[in-house]
């Protein structure tokens, strides 16, 4: 049974493996001092663009932040935190041990504001008995957060500068940051952190080592005697190599940043898997994390054929789970958690059905929501009329024009043209096949459904549709902004040719090749 429960299940990427076993009968000494440890901090620096960055490692999470925290804080400090902050919810009173309160905040996705905590920091010194209470010293933040969400650059920023006007430490819990790091179109990055942060650690258990986080302080701004504190603590490595060694691999040819980009690749087939059978989810996260809402027994029969994580309840027939993707993830897993799902959920039956002219309005009707949606998202695609009613009444009356529909209810609209696009002659580029191709334009769903994942049952049956015709290609174009199109097309095969123009603007084109089998016998 294959297991999505959490993203540390392996033991390391192979590359920290060898490491380990290369390095394994050099002798070196010991609590860090030795070669691999240092060059394992100068090649962080180099990559947080910080030379003068003070740079720890440590054995996990948990002691991580307990380490942080205390020696930080003054006696008479706390650490202001999210609700459903790890060190409020996951770290069995770890904080509180050392003497230190969390004081929790509500959060949004996860996440604290800054107008939140500057609120908090001002209510506190407005009370005239705050000399009784535990002074606000810190701020504690993970990124991605115990949701899988992010901040952004300017949240970080406003973040930083309300810690600062208020005398407040920054501290960001990096457990998981390779995946923040690698996410589909953020902002924030690691010079960008060691910026904004008095404090922030580079997760190494969950991303790809088999134990071992890497605390940086910016500018070299660590507490007195750190390395004596750590050791109060009982958190410094005898062999302190063993962790150096890992990091160092780990920072060498871009490994971090590339094993967790194919955590969010897998994360976002995941995601596919879900959306196609209809699923709701219960947070958009863009990381390796993704929490899907199930009914109670469909979790039950799920959890017979993988694992996931319980996350929360959320109502009394339905539960919040978790199915973390990791650096190990494997496209075996993935083939697991499908047939798992396709036997678990009733997925909705589906089937394409011809249009006639009189289903005009219907289309229309779908292909403006279309237009409406793409305008909300920033995208110029169909804002100059096209697609018009002219246009629509043509494939109805040809008979290209096509309906997706779930029992009764037409859901999507689209044409499906089997006799070829003339602009697809003069391509920028070169097409991965000249087989005989099938070509969908104009593919629009109702508000109702978009974001169900049907465009996936959709290219489906587009495929089963021209294989029985004898057709095994595929080509489709759309707007170099339509980010979300591309993500679908890429999520389904697709690969990328090159560049054509269409409707009076550059579209980029995309092909695929089906009936493989087929294609090998002709």
């Amino acid at each position: 049974m294959y297991s999505f429960a959490c993203d540390y299940l392996e033991g390391c990427h192979e590359d920290v493996l060898k490491a380990l076993c290369e390095t394994n009968m050099e002798q070196a000494p010991g609590y860090g001092a030795d070669r691999f440890t240092k060059q394992a901090a100068d090649a962080i620096r180099s990559a947080c663009q910080d030379e003068q960055a003070s740079v720890y490692f440590v054995n996990g999470g948990t002691q991580t932040n307990q380490l942080v925290i205390d020696t930080m804080l003054a006696p008479y400090e706390g650490v202001i935190a999210a609700q459903t902050g790890h060190i409020n919810v996951h770290e069995a009173g770890a904080i509180e041990c050392t003497g230190h309160k969390v004081l929790a905040l509500p959060e949004t996705n996860g996440k604290l504001s800054a107008s939140d905590v500057d609120a908090y920091v001002q209510r506190f010194y407005r009370d005239d008995n705050h000399e009784h209470m535990v002074f606000p010293g810190m701020v504690y933040i993970s990124h991605p957060t115990e949701y899988g969400t992010l901040y952004s650059a300017d949240e970080l920023r406003q973040l930083a500068k309300v810690c600062h006007a208020n005398h407040l430490k920054l501290f960001l819990d990096g457990a998981r940051l390779g995946y923040g790091l690698a996410a589909d179109d953020t902002d924030v990055t690691l010079p960008l952190i060691d910026e904004f942060c008095d404090v922030f650690y580079i997760g190494g258990t969950k991303v790809g080592a088999l134990n071992g986080e890497a605390i940086v302080f910016p500018g070299g701004k660590e507490p007195t005697h750190f390395l004596t504190q750590i050791k109060q603590h009982g958190a410094l490595f005898a062999k302190g190599r063993l962790v150096g060694v890992q990091f160092l691999a780990l920072f060498t040819d871009d490994l971090y940043l590339r094993i967790s980009r194919h955590a969010i690749e897998a994360a976002k087939q995941i995601r596919q898997i879900f959306e196609a059978a209809g699923c709701q989810f219960y947070i958009d996260s863009p990381t390796n994390q993704q929490f899907i809402i199930l009914e109670n027994n469909v979790m039950k029969e799920l959890s017979r054929w993988v694992e996931f994580g319980y996350w929360e309840d959320y109502d009394e027939d339905h539960t919040v789970v978790r199915f973390a993707s990791s650096w190990a993830t494997t496209q075996e897993g993935i083939g697991e958690l499908r047939q798992a799902v396709s036997r678990c959920l009733k997925q909705p039956s589906m089937k394409l059905v011809q249009g006639e002219e009189k289903d005009l309005s219907a289309a229309m009707d779908m292909i403006n929501a279309a237009k409406r949606y793409l305008h909300d998202c920033g995208v110029d695609q169909w804002q100059t009329g096209y697609p018009d009613e002219a246009c629509i009444l043509e494939d109805l009356r040809s008979k290209k024009g096509y309906f997706a529909q779930v029992g009764d209810q037409k859901i999507g609209y689209l044409c499906i043209d089997f006799n070829g696009e003339p602009a697809y002659e003069h391509l920028n580029g070169s097409w991965h096949t000249d087989l005989p191709y099938v070509v969908v334009h104009r593919m629009a769903f109702s508000d109702q459904t978009r974001g169900h994942g049907f465009s996936h049952k959709v290219f489906q049956l587009i495929e089963e549709l021209s294989a029985s015709k004898g057709i095994y290609s595929f080509r489709v174009d759309t707007d170099a902004d339509n980010q979300k199109m591309k993500h679908i097309l890429l999520q389904n095969g697709f690969q990328y040719c090159g560049t054509i123009w269409f409707d009076h603007s550059e579209k980029i084109a995309f092909d695929k090749k089906i009936g493989s089998e087929t294609n090998e016998n002709m």
